[in-house]
């Protein structure tokens, strides 16, 4: 029989204890007349009624809890009591699911089998679900949170589902688009391995092609020595085996569309360009090499715009020109109504008959970042051969070519005469080219040349080796229509060791040689280059007369420079004629070597004796003569001469004059150093 919790009403107690007080013998079983209120423990209960009246929490109205004793005296203890007080019973819940953590609850002072003292397990016959579980994607409440998968907060990662936006839908997603959740969005993949998801021929599962891609998603795996056409709906094809060829079997390519993409190694083969086409290195190592079959890279189409990237062109052997009936264009050849664009390109080690390293004829060619350097015109024009068309150079090298007898580095030619082919050059070096015959540099027939640098040193001619004439040819057929600017270009210094070896410019229509220097601006039309600056002695304070003089001022130069014109003031009483002569020592004591000279210069009753058909190149530490030698069929000659001389003449100091020997002659000259007196000489020097 279960035994019911309640405990027994105040008011039946009290009626107990009044009954017990009329009785004759007390109610514990003491005679009435022993003490009946003695209250040990002051708990309000006598000890005659009062179980433990040592203990004010034991009484018939104390609250029986779990401690082992009789609190409320009605002889039941703990849970044997049916008045046991529930809020103050440690409670107990079933653990169906051994999960520690159980559900059903029971109230007792001694633990029930099969209960535990944690509850809140909001599934009992489950033991992953419990309060601190971990919340995953199985559509239960795992954690005992109300909270289900993707709702709840506490959603471990670990637990959930990643995945991955696949834009391409190739299969394999972007690893930075990670999302994680239960269900799947749209366009996911749950693999996120993919290295360019916007290309879907890029993934882990594709094959290895030679492109701007990796396209295995594997940057271990190497595209050395592959070659790939992409068409112009941009997909991709393995051509390494038409393309590769062999140094003794190289391979012909013809390109009408597309790109040719070449990985790093090289490709023995020419390639023809019929339509817009490129041919691009992938890397930095891709080298195409015509070994020796011809132009390595040639162009015969009209219209058609032809495009090198990033390519090292060599071993070319040149092409019969249509227009010049010569093989020329040995590493790249354009002859036709055409462009040809080359970017990081560098040709070198092929051969011609002349314009080895590149030629264009009526093409219109634009380079940049390009190197042209150690080709071979078998003729001459090592490095670039340029007829007609407009030329956009930025940041291009040609240096250390060859041209056996006729120019090393570049010749530029405007096939009418009439001015018309352009050339721009920014940063652009010619340097070190060499040929036995007469122009180092470049050679200009004609056209327009606006030659410019970004800053010092970017653009220069320098270092050019030549048979004896000059780095730069500038000729001027059209009057007016030829022009070439310079601004900023390095011409070099005996000084800083990287001159050229003759003149830095001739200007083929006076004959005239030139000297520029570091960093050079200046300009050449069909009536020479640069502008005159005019230095004189000073003026006359007085005369001395003869009928058969040479008299002149020895000036010690300090600077290279040109000098182009020269008068003395020379008047005559009869008939006299002058030669206006500039003679070079290198020590004044001994001999003197003529230079250039005017002459049969008739020498007027009044004024002053003069040329500017002078083309003399000044060179550090040398004595210079600038003299006038006179002969008089009658009357005589009288020179100015001045006392107190200024003693700046432009490109050096006046040291001393030079004496009489004989007229018409080479002489050598009695050098008088330190004289008060100086001849009144101008000296015209050409500033570049």
């Amino acid at each position: 029989m279960q035994t019911l919790p309640f405990r027994t009403p105040s008011f039946v107690t009290s009626l107990s204890l009044a009954l017990c007080l009329l009785a004759p013998v007390g109610c514990d079983g003491k005679p009435e007349d022993s003490d009946s209120t003695v209250d040990a423990d002051g708990d309000g209960y006598p000890e005659r009624i009062d179980c433990d009246d040592a203990d004010s929490a034991v009484h018939p109205e104390a609250l029986e809890i779990c401690d082992g004793v009789d609190n409320d005296c009605n002889d039941k203890i703990d849970d044997d009591d049916a008045g046991l007080d529930a809020e103050s019973t440690p409670k107990w819940y079933t653990d169906g699911d051994l999960d520690g953590f159980g559900s059903a609850e029971t109230a007792a002072c001694i633990q029930p089998a099969g209960t535990i003292a944690v509850g809140m397990d909001c599934d009992d016959a489950n033991a992953d679900a419990y309060p601190g579980a971990i919340e995953i994607c199985n559509d239960i409440d795992d954690d005992c949170d109300t909270l289900v998968d993707a709702a709840d907060d506490n959603l471990d990662p670990s637990g959930s589902i990643a995945w991955y936006t696949d834009a391409d839908g190739d299969g394999f997603g972007d690893p930075a688009t990670l999302t994680r959740g239960c269900v799947a969005p749209a366009d996911v993949t749950l693999d996120g391995s993919d290295c360019d998801d916007t290309n879907a021929a890029v993934s882990p599962d594709s094959t290895e092609i030679c492109d701007a891609a990796d396209n295995d998603c594997d940057p271990t795996t190497s595209d050395a020595g592959m070659a790939s056409f992409q068409g112009r709906d941009g997909s991709l094809t393995d051509v390494t085996r038409a393309v590769l060829g062999a140094v003794d079997d190289p391979a012909d390519i013809t390109l009408d569309s597309g790109t040719l993409w070449l990985c790093d190694g090289t490709f023995h083969a020419s390639v023809e360009f019929i339509g817009d086409a490129t041919v691009a290195g992938v890397h930095d190592g891709a080298i195409l090499d015509g070994t020796g079959g011809g132009s390595t890279v040639w162009v015969e189409t009209d219209g058609v715009t032809a495009t090198v990237n990033n390519v090292a062109i060599l071993g070319g052997s040149g092409r019969s020109s249509v227009a010049l009936g010569e093989n020329v264009g040995g590493g790249a050849l354009c002859q036709a109504d055409a462009e040809l664009i080359l970017s990081n390109v560098d040709i070198s080690g092929s051969s011609a008959f002349f314009g080895a390293g590149l030629t264009s004829t009526s093409c219109d060619t634009t380079l940049t970042d390009t190197v042209i350097h150690d080709n071979e015109g078998e003729y001459g024009i090592g490095g670039a051969f340029l007829a007609d068309g407009t030329h956009n150079w930025t940041r291009v090298e040609v240096r250390d070519n060859y041209g056996a007898s006729f120019v090393g580095g570049m010749y530029l030619w405007t096939v009418l005469y009439d001015g018309s082919a352009m050339y721009n050059f920014e940063d652009v070096i010619v340097a070190d080219n060499v040929t036995d015959g007469s122009v180092s540099g470049i050679w200009m027939d004609d056209g327009t040349l606006d030659w410019t640098s970004t800053s010092p040193g970017r653009s220069a001619l320098t270092g050019n080796v030549d048979g004896g004439f000059t780095a730069l040819y500038f000729n001027s057929y059209g009057e007016g229509l030829s022009k070439a600017t310079f601004s900023g270009v390095d011409m070099g210094t005996e000084a800083g060791g990287d001159d050229n070896t003759t003149s830095d410019v001739f200007h083929g229509y006076y004959g005239r040689s030139y000297k520029a220097g570091d960093n050079a601006s200046f300009s050449c039309d069909t009536y020479g280059c640069g502008t005159v600056a005019t230095y004189t002695t000073g003026s006359e304070s007085g005369a001395s007369t003869s009928s058969d003089l040479q008299v002149g001022t020895v000036v010690l130069a300090d600077t290279e420079t040109t000098i182009q014109e020269l008068s003395m003031g020379v008047t005559s009483t009869g008939d006299c004629t002058a030669w206006m002569q500039v003679f070079s020592a290198a020590d004044p004591t001994t001999s003197w070597t003529l230079l250039d000279g005017a002459y049969s210069i008739s020498v007027p009753s009044s004024g002053v004796i003069s040329t500017d058909e002078l083309s003399v190149l000044t060179e550090l530490g040398v004595y210079y003569a600038l003299v006038a030698s006179v002969y008089c069929d009658s009357g005589y000659a009288d020179v100015a001469y001045v006392d107190a001389p200024t003693t700046d003449m432009g490109f050096g100091t006046a040291v001393g004059t030079v004496g009489e020997v004989s007229a018409y002659t080479n002489p050598d000259y009695t050098y008088v150093a330190g004289v008060a007196s100086l001849w009144v000489t101008n000296v015209g020097i050409v500033e570049l």
